[in-house]
């Protein structure tokens, strides 16, 4: 593979990514628990990076 192909590859990822995060804070500002608080969706959020943390720690 080319330097330049790669590049491509991760330019049209890292949109990609760009777009699902769009999506995700459209959705997470359209939830009855965001407009309810934002304090909720914190929660959630810390939540699961506490859970990726944890099921890190098990698959290393």
């Amino acid at each position: 593979m080319s330097v330049l192909t790669i590049s491509r590859l991760k330019n049209k990822l890292s949109a990609a990514y760009k777009i699902a995060a769009i999506n995700l804070l459209y959705k997470l500002t359209r939830s009855s628990a965001f407009i309810c608080s934002g304090n909720t969706v914190k929660t959630h959020v810390e939540q699961n990076v506490r859970q990726n943390r944890r099921h890190n720690k098990r698959n290393q």
